[in-house]
């Protein structure tokens, strides 16, 4: 599953993307940063530390913008690196590929050699359920009580309301009960699992057989997580708005 819309266009946005990753999926991260090694110093591209795991782990990151493949030399230089630094765990990210004596040099190694996008699968699970799922969970919740078919303080508030605004109410549930079920499929593990799983995507394909369809267009074709993530946030937010407006206020 990729995270990321699209490829870094050059080598800092290359650095800085996969800082973000990093740290949005729980590591500590330093963006080009001095390492101490057993002689001297060295500059990694992207220090980062998992300070949840015991014991921690520490990763050196060095990202490749280049057109021509990576040679076996740079992998030999980053192994160096990597061992007298002491850390765990070496990526090089390469968006144009290894020349097959680099992957010669990292056989039998501590360093794994990457794509952007095999970066982005390696790390999306943790992302997902360390970034997106939180920061669902926290901007869906009105949404998720407005919505829910049996929630007796909501419809209690409601039945209070003068009869357009019961009226308005019960449109704007039959409105945005959909994007409620996104945010359900994307956030309920499924049976026998104890934690979710990625939503599919694009998310057209979980309402395929579903006639009646009240979803955005850029929802429903998101084709990465983040686009994802990103696009049933800023529709839930309005959804969120339009139901206040009705309350006059958070109900």
């Amino acid at each position: 599953m990729i995270i990321e819309p699209g490829s870094p266009e050059h080598w800092q946005e290359l650095q800085n993307a996969v800082g973000r990753i990093l740290r949005e999926a729980g590591l500590e991260v330093e963006i080009d940063t001095p390492v101490e090694l057993v002689r001297g110093q060295a500059s990694a591209d992207v220090f980062a530390r998992d300070d949840s795991s015991d014991p921690r782990i520490t990763y050196l990151v060095e990202c490749k913008h280049w057109k021509s493949a990576v040679p076996q030399g740079v992998v030999h230089a980053f192994r160096t690196i990597v061992a007298d630094s002491g850390a765990n765990q070496g990526f090089i990210v390469s968006s144009g590929g290894f020349q097959s004596g680099a992957y010669t040099a990292a056989e039998k190694s501590n360093v794994d050699l990457l794509s952007w996008e095999e970066f982005q699968e390696l790390f999306a699970e943790r992302w997902y359920h360390l970034h997106a799922l939180p920061l669902l969970r926290c901007e869906l919740d009105p949404l998720v009580e407005y919505t829910e078919p049996i929630n007796s303080r909501i419809l209690r508030k409601a039945d209070a309301l003068p009869a357009e605004g019961r009226k308005e109410f019960i449109r704007l549930r039959g409105e945005h009960l959909q994007l409620r079920s996104v945010f359900m499929i994307a956030y309920v593990p499924l049976p026998g699992r104890s934690q979710p799983v990625f939503p599919p995507l694009p998310v057209s394909e979980a309402f395929a057989e579903q006639p009646d369809v009240r979803l955005p267009d850029d929802l429903l074709e998101s084709r990465t997580l983040r686009e994802f993530v990103d696009r049933l946030v800023a529709h839930a937010r309005e959804a969120i708005r339009q139901f206040d407006e009705v309350f006059g206020e958070r109900a």
